[in-house]
Parts: C-alpha cells; structure tokens; sequence
C-alpha cells in the first residue's frame, strides 16, 4: 500500500509539473532556431502558447535575447537612395529592404532599432496578431534637448492585445550602451513590454500624436519642457512631478524637488559626479520631497537624482537642466 501510494503522489506530482504553463520570457530566451525566415521563426517559436498575449510576450523576448544592438551599423546610419518609377514601384523596394534588413539580422544576430521593429511586427502578423511600428524621437542626453531638435531617430512597437494597444520597445529590452557608447552590454529588461502610454510618453516622442495613446497628447513643446528621463526609470515609474519644467533655477538656498511613484521605491538619492548623494527627504507614502543644498549644486550643469530598487541596484531617473 505505502509503495502504490507513493507511486501515486509521484504520478500526482509529474502531471502537475506537467501542467505548468511555459513563461514566454525564459522560453523566448532559452528557445533558438537557425532561420533567415522571420514568418518561420514566428510560427515555430509561438507553437506552444495559445493566448495573443503570450505570443507577443514570447516574440518580444525572443528578439530581446538573441538580437545584439549594433553600435556600428548606427554610428554609420547611412540613408538610402532609391530611384523608382512609381508609388508601387517605391513601395515594392522599400519592402524588399525591408526583408533584407530583417533576413541579415537573424543570421548575424545583430541590428538596430529598425530591425528590432520589423522583425517584431512581421513575426506578430505572422502568427494573426495585429501589430505595427511607431517612428519617432527619444532623448538621449539630457542637456541637449529643444523642440526644433525633436526629430525622427528611433522605431518601437505596437500590438493588440485583449482588445487594446500595448506599447513595446524591443531595443531599449536588449541591454544598453555604456556612457560613451562604444560598448553594448546584453541585458533583457521585460519592463519595456506592454509599457503605459503615461510612462512611454517620458522617454519616447512619436511622429503622430495618436501614437501616444493619451488622452490629451502632448506637443513638442511640452515633451521639449519636461524633465529629462533616463531609460532606468520604467523599473521605478514616475507618475508625477515637480518642478514639471526642464529647468531649475540656483536662485534659491535648498532645491525643492517633489517626485512621485507608482511604487515607493527602496530610495531616492541626488547623484553628483556619478556618486550617490544622500540628501534630507520626506516621504508622504509613495511621493518624495528632497531638499537639495545648493552649494551641492555650484559645479553641475544639471540636478540629477537616483531610485533604489528593492534588488539594491540603483538607478540614474531624471534630471533637471540647471540655470543660473
């Protein structure tokens, strides 16, 4: 009887493990097939997931896992000429580079944003998801940025899932550059997938309004006067702030700075010369009020502040051009 019992709780258990449904993020980064095909990849890689969302997810993670940015290929960024005798003419070539650029990115396993973008909106339709790219602008260095300067240089995502639009960016997914941008370092980060129009809108500026998904879509001058946010601050969403412009005078003795999140996070530090600075603060649940020296402050151009995560990690957020 003890022996057919526990033979009995071992089957229990193997039709349990069994059971278990396939995270699509650890099965997009464990998952690999030797293809040039984005339509075959599609297919083979969402065969064992049944929901538009977790087809989706599994392709995002895919891309994110397996495609390296490819710093030389954007240093260069050569535009393309093309001659053409017609709109179809255009449109047949446009989609024949198209499809080279994506077949040169499976089999080197590397590319850029563009890349990233086709290969994840080929690879939805592929397998009956409604998907589509998003051109537009992203800051990228938080002292140079005007609304004349807010010009095309970036391509993300989006895809309907469950009925709505869902926001995705697979290249800021795939790691980063370091501060000098001479080395990309792999590192998946999930939390660029299905990314909330309000937390998008602070990094990434689309061509069209309607692309932002808001209610009340902001200009260029707008997006042009807001704090700079680094891309860190999706793991530490911010949801409101103060001063809500660019800039910060020097006028005063302390800065007052006033930051809300979505999640109280472990921390919030000012950051001078790369190094974390502890200054007073007061919390009022999730919102932060620091009271910056401005003696702190006589040698920098910009007030930058930090979140700790609950991990430790701490992460450069927001910054503020200084004016004097």
């Amino acid at each position: 009887m003890r022996l057919l019992a526990l033979l009995t709780s071992l089957l229990l258990t193997a039709g349990l493990l069994i059971a278990q449904p396939l995270d699509p993020d650890a099965y997009g980064a464990s998952f690999d097939l030797q293809t040039e095909d984005p339509e075959e990849l599609a297919r083979t890689l969402c065969q064992p997931f049944t929901s538009d969302r977790d087809k989706a997810q599994v392709i995002f993670s895919w891309l994110a896992n397996h495609i390296e940015y490819d710093l030389d290929e954007a240093r260069r960024n050569r535009p393309i000429q093309i001659m053409y005798k017609s709109q179809e003419d255009l449109q047949r070539q446009i989609e024949g580079i198209r499809r080279t650029r994506m077949s040169r990115a499976l089999r080197y396993r590397r590319g850029v944003c563009n890349h990233y973008a086709s290969l994840f909106e080929t690879m939805c339709r592929a397998v009956g998801l409604d998907a589509g790219e998003i051109e537009g602008y992203v800051a990228r260095d938080p002292g140079r940025i005007t609304s004349a300067g807010i010009e095309p240089n970036h391509v993300w995502n989006w895809v309907r899932l469950d009925g709505r639009i869902c926001l995705l960016d697979v290249t800021y997914a795939a790691g980063m550059a370091d501060m000098t941008g001479q080395t990309f370092t792999m590192e998946y980060e999930p939390r660029w997938f299905d990314v909330p129009p309000r937390i998008l809108i602070q990094t990434h500026f689309p061509d069209e309004a309607a692309d932002q998904r808001l209610p009340d879509p902001l200009t260029a001058d707008e997006f042009a006067d807001r704090p700079f946010f680094y891309p860190a601050s999706t793991r530490v969403p911010v949801i409101n702030w103060s001063p809500s412009g660019r800039s910060i005078s020097l006028s005063e003795e302390v800065i007052t700075i006033e930051v809300a999140f979505r999640q109280k996070p472990r921390g919030v530090y000012l950051i001078v010369d790369n190094i974390a600075q502890e200054v007073p603060t007061k919390w009022k649940g999730a919102t932060v009020q620091l009271d910056i020296p401005a003696d702190l402050l006589k040698r920098q151009r910009q007030i930058e502040i930090g979140a700790e995560e609950r991990d430790g990690t701490l992460s450069y957020l927001m910054a503020w051009k200084i004016v004097r």
